[in-house]
C-alpha cells in the first residue's frame, strides 16, 4: 500500500532520532513536506541532511520547550 501525502505538511517533533526520525523519513517518502523539529541543533542537522540525501525534501526548526 502506498500513501501519496502530496501538498500535505507534516510537523514532527522530536525528529532528530529514533521513532521521530523514522516517522519523519516516511512522511517524506511519502511526498509529505516534513518540517523536523528538535531541542538539539547539531542533531537536528544531521537528521535533516540523512532526509534530504534520500528523499530530496525535509526542513528543519530549532525548537526549545
Amino acid at each position: 500500500m502506498e500513501i501519496d501525502l502530496n501538498r500535505k505538511v507534516a510537523l514532527v517533533t522530536a525528529s532528530s532520532k529514533g521513532i521521530g526520525f523514522g516517522v519523519a523519513k516516511v512522511f517524506s517518502m511519502c511526498n509529505a513536506n516534513v518540517i523536523l523539529l528538535s531541542r538539539s541543533e547539531k542533531n537536528l542537522e544531521e537528521a535533516t541532511k540523512k532526509i534530504w540525501q534520500e528523499t530530496g525534501k525535509s526542513r528543519a526548526m530549532l525548537l526549545q520547550i
